[in-house]
């Protein structure tokens, strides 16, 4: 069965760096069709740098649609900080902080935040 909006394309590509105790890392990504109204673009990056048992990171994304229900190309961004330690074998406590935001065409817009504690056990 054919696809009914034409060809169908999605790029997506990234990279992550790792060196003394440092990772960076980023990728963007395209999709859309040559028939279809909506298409949209996005890109993230991230930083963490960890040493023993605690790491602590940073990170953002950006993307954008268009030819949704709603008229006019929409953006959405976020960001997060946050930060783990390992207190045992398997048990590490993490918390962080995000926050993200919605624009329409419309001019209406939405934003959040968040802030987030927890337990990973892992066997």
């Amino acid at each position: 069965m054919a696809y009914p909006y034409g060809d169908y394309e999605h790029v997506h590509g990234g990279l992550r760096l790792g060196a003394m105790g440092f990772t960076v890392g980023g990728h963007i990504a395209s999709e859309g069709t040559d028939k279809h109204p909506q298409n949209g673009n996005s890109f993230g990056l991230g930083v963490t740098y960890g040493q023993g048992p605690w790491m602590v990171g940073v990170d953002m994304f950006s993307g954008s649609i268009e030819g949704t229900a709603a008229a006019g190309e929409h953006e959405y961004d976020a960001w997060a900080v946050g930060g783990s330690y390992a207190i045992g074998p398997g048990v590490k406590v993490n918390a962080g902080f995000q926050s993200g935001s919605l624009e329409l065409e419309s001019g209406t817009s939405t934003d959040g935040s968040a802030f987030t504690v927890g337990v990973a056990v892992g066997f």
